[in-house]
């Protein structure tokens, strides 16, 4: 029998929906909560097949959400970890257009997003580091690719697109790309240059929308790589692999040295398609391994994440081009977690529901006094409490 230690994060998105009727108005607010759940695991391995058991509770992040304050969340949730302090644009160009203001939005909440994903990772490392002190080893297992999100390649410090932009936003932009870039680079290094050798990272993707094997064969199709495998590969407990990504590969290197980054060696972030049965879509995996780990303990740790795979039954079945449906595959911690973080969102969901409905009110009376002829984009400053018109 071999022990391991493990820990796993996942993240939970809900979307907000309150509408309300106001002087003859529907007006429909929308908002999006967005938490996370660590926990830390034991793997014990008999003959080959492992034992996962969760041996201690989900700990759900950002920190405020486990004292239940649905009003607190309101206010809380524009702050760190989901965003930099409330942002105050000035000087907004006087024929700048809705649209062109509400991309703005668009991209910083994207970098929110991306940014509350890296800190999930930041968070399994550590606890895995905790568990590797009582194992020989411990391997961190994040729900979605290890490889930061879209971060817009338009956007450089020497971007052409960007000079059209007022200073401090196109500011703002650059910054916010450079701090996501460092911090990759630093969750990379902790694994791949830790002393110990003692870590693995495993990202596990639900629904691949990667092209990388189509590029690598220069034959292209209209389906990722995961459509394409699950229709061609029949056979059950298969492991394909490794390959590394074209955006390992090429775009991640690339937004780089735009920003001049400086990394130790080539970015190592080895993916596989793993194949359980015929019912589940095959799963793909991204591994960050110890530098100088050797090449059957990284065959072990394959073997054993493959041996984890299972059905997401939260999450809806895809079809194949044949008509036949496959079930969405999942790593079993990662599982685990994302049951007991779904239910935390639900709960929170419904009270904050009913205290966005309740404030409503008092934002419409004062939003149906405006002369708006067309689409308007505001910004709530909860620490004025006051609305404030961007476009």
């Amino acid at each position: 029998m071999r022990e391991l230690g493990a820990s796993a994060v996942d993240d939970s998105s809900n979307p907000l929906h309150v509408h309300v009727t106001y002087q003859s108005h529907v007006v429909s607010v929308s908002a999006r909560i967005r938490i996370g759940g660590i926990a830390p695991f034991t793997i014990e391995i008999y003959d080959g097949l492992p034992r996962v058991d969760m041996d201690g509770a989900v700990e759900f992040l950002p920190e405020h959400i486990r004292e239940g304050g649905a009003v607190e969340f309101l206010v809380q949730r524009f702050k760190s970890p989901f965003s930099e302090p409330r942002l105050v644009i000035e000087n907004i160009p006087s024929d700048w257009s809705f649209e062109q203001v509400s991309d703005f939005a668009r991209k910083l909440n994207e970098y929110d997003i991306i940014e509350f994903q890296l800190q999930l990772i930041e968070h399994a490392i550590d606890r895995a580091k905790r568990k590797a002190s009582s194992f020989d080893m411990a391997i961190a297992f994040v729900d979605g690719s290890i490889v930061p999100g879209h971060l817009d390649p338009k956007i450089t410090p020497d971007s052409d697109g960007l000079r059209e932009w007022p200073p401090d936003m196109a500011k703002t932009l650059i910054d916010r790309k450079m701090k996501i870039l460092h911090q990759f680079i630093d969750i990379y290094d902790k694994i791949v240059y830790n002393p110990r050798q003692d870590v693995v990272l495993v990202g596990a993707i639900k629904k691949a929308m990667d092209r990388s094997l189509q590029v690598e064969v220069n034959s292209y199709y209209d389906a990722t790589d995961q459509e394409l495998l699950s229709n061609a590969l029949t056979e059950e407990d298969v492991i394909l692999g490794p390959f590394r990504k074209h955006r390992v590969r090429e775009s991640l290197v690339k937004e780089l040295k735009n920003f001049s980054i400086s990394y130790h060696d080539e970015i190592n972030i080895q993916s596989y398609y793993i194949f359980k049965s015929r019912v589940l879509m095959p799963l793909q995996v991204d591994i960050v391994f110890p530098k100088d780990m050797g090449p059957e303990e990284r065959e072990y740790i394959v073997d054993l994440v493959a041996h984890l795979v299972e059905e997401s039954e939260k999450h809806t079945y895809i079809a194949r081009q044949n008509g036949e449906f496959k079930a969405v595959p999942t790593l079993r911690p990662i599982r685990l977690v994302d049951l007991e973080v779904s239910k935390k969102n639900e709960q929170i969901t419904k009270v904050v529901e009913k205290e966005l409905y309740g404030k409503m009110y008092e934002l419409l009376e004062y939003l149906a006094n405006l002369p708006i002829t067309e689409g308007a984009l505001f910004v709530y400053m909860s620490h004025l409490k006051k609305l404030r018109r961007l476009g």
